[in-house]
């Protein structure tokens, strides 16, 4: 059981978009709406615990959801230790149960134990880090461009009856294991990607890109590297510009190892403000439509 399984019943709906047509009625119900500040590291949102108001910190690369130590401490948060619980780095794993929680305009006062953690490196004012574990208890909309993220529950909706805004739109199955996985083909090779918003910039692990022809002159060293072809579900974007890092050294493997099969890219924020993704976690699939701009950030390709 995740952390925030309890969390489903505790939501207030409201009703955003009902549509009838040859797949069936489908309702889609609004049950938080998270106005995002994307200057940092990952989306923040104002949130409040037990009344309290913090910033929290979006981040689908993280599978668990945390409370930070030194935030726990001044709301007052008593952190009891789990019997056997650890941290996949060491150390007993300390728990805390909020009162009340509130991120944007979602609220709940039913709550589970929370893992007590340490703060996120250079950003001390968040309290707390929202992961796959409370996401994936909801249809996940990632509209960055207008710097939103927005929380449903789907019922009866097909793929096109997602894309409540009516563009053309591409479709990618999530892997039913995860809930933000997906296989994506690069140059050819189908590896397996996650969408990440802890992650600026999307990228390629290092012997993934040696394995279809870009090796790295200088291992240990990030760089940015031109492959021909990428393809995310049925949108297929030729020769993209994306960068490389060696996962094992980068500490994204620690981040995302959740099974014995990590993935080898992660498809960050850059990928997302030119997008516009809706997750539908019941059906495993991810439906987006492009909204303009460069798709990737990394600059002209370099090698050290």
């Amino acid at each position: 059981m995740t952390p925030l399984t309890m969390l489903a019943g505790a939501l207030g709906a409201g009703l955003v978009a009902l549509t009838a047509g040859a797949a069936g009625a489908c309702a889609l119900r609004t049950v938080g709406e998270l106005n995002v500040e994307l200057s940092r590291r990952a989306p923040i949102v104002d949130g409040e615990i037990n009344g309290v108001k913090v910033k929290i910190m979006i981040d689908t690369g993280s599978a668990t959801s945390t409370i930070a130590g030194p935030a726990a401490s001044a709301l007052g948060l008593t952190a009891g230790n789990t019997p056997g619980g650890y941290f996949a780095g060491g150390g007993d794993l300390l728990e805390a149960v909020p009162r009340s929680l509130k991120i944007g305009t979602f609220t709940s006062t039913d709550l589970p134990p929370f893992p007590v953690g340490a703060s996120i490196p250079g950003e001390p004012d968040v309290a707390m880090v929202v992961g796959a574990d409370f996401l994936s208890q909801f249809d996940v909309e990632f509209d960055l461009a207008d710097n939103m993220i927005r929380l449903f529950h789907a019922d009866g909706c097909a793929p096109p009856q997602l894309v409540y805004w009516n563009k053309p739109y591409s479709q990618a199955a999530i892997a039913p294991r995860s809930q933000f996985e997906t296989e994506v083909a690069l140059n050819g090779r189908r590896i397996l990607a996650m969408l990440d918003t802890g992650a600026a910039t999307s990228l390629i692990d290092a012997g993934t890109a040696a394995g279809v022809g870009q090796a790295n002159s200088a291992p240990g060293r990030a760089w940015n590297a031109d492959f021909a072809s990428l393809a995310i579900g049925d949108e297929s974007i030729a020769h993209p510009r994306i960068g490389v890092a060696d996962f094992s050294t980068t500490g994204a493997d620690t981040a995302i190892g959740r099974h014995d099969s990590s993935p080898s890219m992660l498809i960050g924020e850059d990928f997302l403000h030119a997008h516009r993704v809706m997750v539908d976690q019941k059906s495993h699939v991810m439906v987006f439509s492009y909204t303009g701009g460069p798709i990737f950030a990394a600059p002209a390709a370099t090698q050290p």
